[in-house]
């Protein structure tokens, strides 16, 4: 009870509907434009542009996708932790982008249901609007953004960074689709594929509080972002900080950002599937049909596969079990903890907001990109 009653807390306020005082937190850098690209079962999908600046030259696009229950934000929380402006102003065209139900991503039909991922295609009955998983996002979300971006840039394929279940959504995409073709390269942060069985305590009480969470959604209590003036009230109880970073390695600021504007809901498919990785150990289908675990073998483009020493969630475990499951004959394992002469055992998101992520993990991704251009 002592673990699950810092994460209720959380949740309560979550769910409380206090989000007027989240206009008094400063949002991230804003991109130069937005555009929006539908998919075929009616959704319209934000990607928010940080055109090319510098020695500009015609450079393969980058986009920028968020893990579970974050938005666009993620990337850009202040002027100083901004991997799309860092890659912008290298040369890069880069995209960050809403996942369907996060940020400005809506329903063209906000009134319609849709057929999702977990029903068969011989049944007529469809899902309530709550309840796409990570495959909807691959089987619809992807295609859709991919053909955005290549028809916005005039490029015939991409870049795709993803962290966290942002790259875990790759994972299925590239091991289901048809054609895979307008993905260059991946490069997929703290992207579990499996996770140590049993998981950790952390995971095991949110897995039991989501169960509790998807029931206030079921009865009508609609999910806000957490209110940033709760992070500091919460800096010692909240089970989330330790989840998601280092805590001697974010400036508060940031991590206020972060709770204030780029936390959302997770859907109910999403959370499933979350469910059935922490209790099964391996990442599947959102109707069991699918291990993704180990179809990993399906992969064959260039990847970096980067690991945080301290994520609880993409573990070193998690991220090297997927980069020795891919065939990829152009492979590259990094992990980022003082073992390695950085200057943090970075956690699962401040490895990319972390107050020394600009100096040590952005230019090592850009590296890489150069050299796979």
């Amino acid at each position: 009870m002592k673990r699950v009653l810092p994460l209720l807390i959380v949740a309560l306020f979550i769910f409380s509907g206090c989000v007027p005082f989240n206009f008094l937190i400063r949002v991230g850098v804003k991109p130069s434009e937005i555009k929006y690209a539908d998919t075929k079962d009616g959704w319209r999908i934000a990607l928010y542009h940080y055109p090319a600046r510098g020695l500009i030259k015609k450079k393969t696009p980058v986009i920028l996708c968020h893990g579970m229950a974050l938005n666009h934000f993620f990337w850009n929380l202040a002027q100083d932790v901004n991997l799309p402006g860092f890659l912008a102003k290298r040369g890069y065209d880069v995209w960050t982008v809403d996942l369907r139900g996060n940020g400005r991503s809506k329903r063209v039909n906000r009134f319609g249901d849709f057929k999702s991922a977990d029903v068969e295609e011989n049944e007529d009955t469809v899902q309530p609007r709550n309840v796409w998983g990570v495959d909807d996002y691959a089987q619809y979300d992807i295609p859709a953004i991919l053909d955005g971006v290549t028809q916005e840039t005039g490029q015939e394929s991409v870049t795709w960074v993803g962290h966290s279940m942002g790259g875990m959504v790759m994972y299925v995409f590239l091991e289901t689709a048809k054609d895979v073709s307008k993905v260059k390269n991946f490069v997929a942060i703290g992207s579990p594929v499996v996770l140590p069985n049993p998981a950790n305590d952390i995971l095991r009480d949110m897995e039991g509080l989501q169960k509790s969470v998807d029931g206030l959604i079921d009865i009508g209590l609609k999910g806000l972002r957490t209110t940033a003036v709760l992070s500091p009230l919460t800096s010692e109880l909240n089970p989330l900080d330790t989840l998601y970073f280092n805590r001697k390695n974010v400036d508060w600021d940031n991590v206020q950002r972060l709770y204030a504007h780029s936390l959302e809901n997770i859907p109910k498919g999403v959370s499933r599937q979350m469910r059935e990785l922490i209790e099964t150990g391996e990442f599947k289908s959102i109707d069991k049909k699918f291990n993704y675990a180990q179809n990993l073998d399906k992969i064959k483009l260039p990847m970096l596969l980067i690991a945080a020493k301290g994520d609880a969630l993409g573990s070193e475990y998690a991220v090297l079990t997927a980069y020795n499951g891919i065939s990829s004959t152009d492979k590259t394992y990094r992990m980022f903890g003082t073992e390695n002469k950085y200057k943090v055992n970075y956690g699962h998101c401040d490895i990319i907001f972390g107050e020394t992520a600009p100096r040590e993990v952005y230019p090592y991704i850009e590296r890489w990109l150069t050299r796979h251009d």
